[in-house]
């Protein structure tokens, strides 16, 4: 996957400032015990580079390349970094506003289902000569990738508003009364699909 230097520097900038951000609220201004660094707090910078990936993809002098297939494949990484992340630290130790006595609650199952979901459509986008079919190797039709693409952003929104809508609404919580990032990546999410409407 050759990416430009222009991908990689907005790629690697948008991890930089994600992370930044995570370690201030968390771990300066929150709770979260430095330890968690490298995998809980990470994981948080991780989803938000993602959302803030797809918004960065409407911008800039390259940004149709951008968004095709090698941006798709960059997205896909990431996506499955935090997803293997999020399993891995999934219980009540971390995420205790997803269980209810050990069981998983309304929150949990819904922050699941979204996020799978649209996991699974990001895969769905670079699953192309993957699988092999009569015919050779699986091609996804171009109508269906296009449909793909249009549900991946409200499922990320359905993801994100499962799991921290609760938060969002009580602002004296917030470490540091900074913003919380799935609510960041929120209205990240909400502005792509505003902006790719428009076109």
């Amino acid at each position: 996957m050759n990416l430009s230097n222009n991908m990689y520097s907005r790629i690697i900038t948008t991890f930089i400032f994600s992370l930044a951000y995570a370690i201030l609220r968390y771990n300066i201004f929150g709770n979260v015990k430095w330890e968690d660094l490298p995998l809980y707090v990470t994981n948080k910078a991780l989803s938000l580079t993602v959302v803030l990936l797809l918004l960065l993809s409407l911008f800039g002098k390259n940004k149709t390349h951008f968004a095709g297939i090698k941006f798709w494949k960059t997205i896909f990484v990431i996506t499955t970094l935090h997803a293997f992340i999020s399993f891995k630290l999934l219980g009540p130790e971390y995420y205790n506003k997803f269980y209810l006595e050990n069981e998983l609650n309304i929150t949990g199952y819904l922050t699941l289902f979204f996020g799978i979901v649209a996991f699974v459509g990001i895969l769905i986008l670079n699953s192309d000569n993957l699988l092999p079919t009569e015919n050779g190797k699986l091609i996804i039709p171009n109508p269906i990738k296009r449909i793909v693409r249009t549900l991946i952003p409200i499922l990320t929104a359905g993801h994100l508003i499962s799991m921290g809508v609760l938060g969002w609404l009580k602002p004296y919580n917030w470490y540091g009364y900074l913003l919380p990032i799935s609510l960041i990546a929120f209205i990240a999410i909400v502005a792509y699909i505003y902006i790719t409407k428009q076109k």
